[in-house]
Formats: structure tokens, C-alpha cells, sequence
């Protein structure tokens, strides 16, 4: 489909055709962070990476090891400290001004009673100001790790969804074509796509990007809701040498599929819009 001049992707192309962008809600392990060589590697066991694959993504800033979110505020010790040097502060501060302006030590119990009269007056509503202070700020602070939590909860379920659609597209491509042909096979280059009945090859292919098209859809939905807390590399990977195979067959699929194809490849590099169509002009990603 051409592209009319000056307009990006989404105003170029039917709505019918445009990937929906939905609320982040779908029900996925987090994975090794791994490079992927081929699409026999990338598509080989059954959706999970294995050792082999795996690198080391320790200072890698595209990649992490594991799933963990980080909180950025300091330590329950940590956070009582200005609590406790305020109070300090607020008691020889007291101290301080009542012999700074002529006191003296008591020396009798009517003495002593003045002074903590003077001291608690002084001090009590100061340090009951603090106390409401530190209520305050350990509310929040429950309220941003209950947030937290229900992001990271939110995340692990996104990811079970992706590795979900990833090991449906395995099977697909396990599945038998002929009792020798697999569409992985086709794929790969060791059986031409001629030998493969056409219809089956075609209806194969149709189920292939029907659950492609959610996979893209899910990486762009998890990355555009999740991404400060997870790289999402290894998907996007996975996304596109899928998208990369597909794309010498594209004759056997329906000409719908070809915007479709263009948003895939949107989906997985990041994009919103686009000048002008490329994904099929490259042969990979």
C-alpha cells in the first residue's frame, strides 16, 4: 500500500487496519536477558532461552538479568534519623534559650518543677509537631511501596501474557504442515515453500500473524506503561525475527496483512508514526 505524500502512518492507513492501543490490564516470567542468532535459535525451546543463549546484562543498558524493581527511597533506619537529630535539636535549642536568658541550674524541687514546666511547654508541641510530620511521611511511604508492588505485580503478569502468545507461535511453527514439513522448516530454508500445499501454507501463515499482530500489540502496550522498570529487548527480538521470516512469504498471505506487517515492525521499534513504509524494503530488522 502506498503511503500518501507528507503524512505519517496513522493518518495514511484505515482504522480497520491500526493496531488498537488498549489499557495496560492483560495477564509472564521475566526471561534471561539473550542475544538470538537465527531464527532457528530464536524460535527453538519452545519460547524459553536457554543457557547457551543467555549473556551477561549486568552493564548492559538494554538489558537486565533479572525482573526487579528498585525503590528509590532511603531505608526504614535511614528515614528516622532526621527525625531523631530534629528532636535533639528542638530540646537543646529549648535548653539553650532558657540559659541564654539569664537561668540557672535549679537547685529546688519548685526550681526543677519550673524548668520542666518551661521545657515542656516549649517542646511538647514541637516534637508532637514532628511526630504528625513522620505519620505523614510513613503513609506515603506505604502508599508508594503498595504502588510499587502492584506495578511489579502488574509487569510479571504482562510478561506471562507475551511468553503466553510467543509459545502459541511455537507451536504453531512446530506443528506439521506434511508428516516431514514444519512451517519452521519453510522458515529456515531447508524446504522450499512450493513443496507445501498452498491453502495449508497460507491458513498456517494467516494463524502465524494473527497471534504475531497481538504479540507486537503486547510489547508496544508493555512498553509504553512499563518501560521504566524493565527493558523489554529480548521481546522485541523475538517479535521481529518472527517478522523477519515472515516477510519473503508475504505473497501467501492476504494483501490486509501489509499495513499490518508496517505496524508490527512499528510496534517493535518503538515508533508511532512513520513517513513512509519500510518494513518491507528491509530484510531485517
Amino acid at each position: 500500500m502506498n503511503w500518501p505524500p507528507g503524512q505519517a502512518a496513522r493518518a495514511a492507513w484505515p482504522l480497520s487496519h491500526r493496531p488498537a492501543r488498549t489499557p495496560l490490564t492483560g495477564p509472564v516470567s521475566p526471561p534471561n536477558c539473550a542475544r538470538l542468532t537465527s531464527v532457528g535459535d530464536a524460535l527453538s525451546s519452545n519460547g524459553k532461552t536457554t543457557d547457551s543463549d543467555s549473556v551477561n546484562c549486568g552493564s548492559n543498558p538494554h538489558g537486565a538479568s533479572n525482573f526487579q524493581l528498585v525503590p528509590t527511597t532511603p531505608g526504614p533506619d535511614m528515614m528516622v534519623i532526621p527525625y531523631i537529630l530534629a528532636g535533639l535539636l528542638v530540646l537543646v535549642g529549648t535548653i539553650a534559650v532558657y540559659f541564654g536568658y539569664g537561668g540557672s541550674i535549679p537547685r529546688t524541687s519548685d526550681q526543677w518543677a519550673q524548668f520542666g514546666t518551661y521545657v515542656g511547654g516549649v517542646t511538647g508541641p514541637l516534637l508532637s509537631f514532628l511526630a504528625l510530620i513522620a505519620v505523614v511521611r510513613t503513609l506515603h511511604l506505604q502508599r508508594s511501596t503498595l504502588e510499587l508492588e502492584q506495578a511489579r505485580q502488574l509487569a510479571d503478569q504482562h510478561l506471562r501474557w507475551l511468553d503466553a502468545l510467543y509459545a502459541d507461535m511455537i507451536e504453531l511453527l512446530d506443528a506439521a504442515l506434511t508428516p516431514e514439513i514444519t512451517l519452521r522448516s519453510v522458515f529456515d530454508g531447508d524446504v522450499e515453500p512450493e513443496k507445501v500445499e498452498r491453502k495449508r501454507l497460507e491458513k498456517r501463515l494467516d494463524n502465524l500473524m494473527r497471534l504475531l499482530v497481538q504479540y507486537c500489540q503486547a510489547v508496544a502496550l508493555y512498553r509504553d506503561n512499563i518501560s521504566e522498570f524493565y527493558d523489554l529487548r529480548i521481546y522485541a527480538d523475538r517479535g521481529a525475527r518472527l517478522l523477519d521470516a515472515i516477510k519473503p512469504l508475504h505473497g501467501y498471505l492476504d494483501r490486509k496483512y501489509l499495513p499490518t506487517i508496517e505496524f508490527c515492525d512499528m510496534h517493535l521499534r518503538g515508533e508511532t508514526e512513520r513517513a513512509r513504509p519500510e518494513a518491507m524494503a528491509r530484510s531485517s530488522r
